[in-house]
Formats: C-alpha cells, structure tokens, sequence
C-alpha cells in the first residue's frame, strides 16, 4: 500500500444469532450480519476510556465503513488482527454515522476472547 496510513487494517465478520439450533450438531445457527474491513481500537491506541470510581476503564471499539450495516447489542464480532490473529467480542452498543466523508459505524465491544491464546 506504497506507505499509506490504512485506516481499516482489520477483517471483521459480525453475525446475529438465528434463535434456532443445527438439528445434527445441536451449535446455535448465526446470520452474518456484516463481513468486511474494518478498524479494531483497544485501550490506548485508541478506544473508549471512561472514568468509574476513580479507575480508568477502555472499552474495545471497532469502525466499519458502512453506515447501512445494522448491529445490534449481543452480536458476535469476530476480528482478524495482524498476523491472523483471531478475537471474538460481543457488540455493546454501536453508533452509525450517514456523513459522506465520515461514515461509518462504530461498534463499543466487550473485552474479547483472544482465540490464539
């Protein structure tokens, strides 16, 4: 990418639980509710830091470049980091922005599950 900064270095999938379960295997069926690029924010790199009862707290973020895109509290958020890293969150709260130079959605994450830890 000839040195550019990129601002969606990450690959996200986010799916919805369907309410219903793989008769044969009995795992909960997802729906993909987005799958695309992405930017995962954590502690000091970026992210939400707030102030509770004198501590600092930061809460994971990620934005996609989609304003349309539908999240919901619950929804998984599985993001793929430098060196095909693997975290799995769940999405707090997200915020969609219709601007055309700014647009996107920011999603507040959970702390997340490292899956090559």
């Amino acid at each position: 990418m000839d040195g550019a900064f990129d601002f969606y270095p990450h690959t996200c999938v986010i799916r919805r639980g369907t309410g219903k379960t793989d008769p044969e295997t009995f795992e909960e069926v997802f729906s993909v509710v987005y799958e695309g690029e992405c930017g995962l924010q954590r502690g000091n790199s970026g992210g939400s830091t707030s102030i509770r009862e004198g501590h600092y707290l930061s809460s994971p973020l990620i934005i996609i470049p989609d304003s349309s895109v539908d999240v919901r509290t619950n929804d998984e958020v599985v993001v793929t980091v430098e060196n095909s890293r693997i975290i799995r969150f769940l999405a707090l709260e997200a915020e969609a922005v219709a601007d055309p130079d700014v647009g996107g959605v920011t999603v507040w994450l959970n702390k997340g599950d490292d899956q090559n830890g």
